[in-house]
């Protein structure tokens, strides 16, 4: 799978990639090809009860802190990774 993940190698082995999608997000399915491709350095994240558009959804907030938190923790922290 070419990807923007795996695309020229690795250039970049410490970046993270955190995916927030709705529960109900129809792109849901591009999640698993996303993840594969990118190993231990993507992480999936739900925001229950939400769709494509995260806006208005005050459960969405959590969430969000939790991907952050584990985009910005050191590698070997393993801070509160969603999948």
């Amino acid at each position: 799978m070419n990807s923007a993940l795996t695309a020229g190698g690795e250039p970049w082995p410490t970046i993270r990639v955190a995916i927030v999608r709705g529960a109900h997000d129809k792109y849901r399915y591009a999640d698993s090809a996303l993840i594969a491709a990118g190993g231990n350095r993507v992480h999936s994240y739900i925001v229950p009860f939400a769709s494509h558009s995260l806006k208005r959804i005050i459960v969405a907030k959590p969430v969000m802190r939790q991907a952050l938190d584990w985009i910005l923790s050191n590698p070997g922290e393993g801070a509160g990774g969603g999948q």
